[in-house]
């Protein structure tokens, strides 16, 4: 029962460490969540030019 369980742990381990491995090797998942916020911040700037304009 012993082996079982820290069998069991062990390949949960394993997959936690290949999901922070892929996050890292893959840096478009990242980049994509980062880039989504850049945006409405981008487009916020962009009403103020005909606001001083008008």
């Amino acid at each position: 029962l012993a082996a079982i369980t820290l069998s069991a742990v062990v390949a949960v381990m394993l997959v936690a460490i290949l999901c922070v491995w892929i996050a890292h090797t893959s840096p478009a998942l990242p980049e994509a969540t980062t880039f989504t916020p850049d945006p409405p911040e981008v487009s916020a700037p962009i009403p103020v030019p005909p606001e001083t304009a008008a």
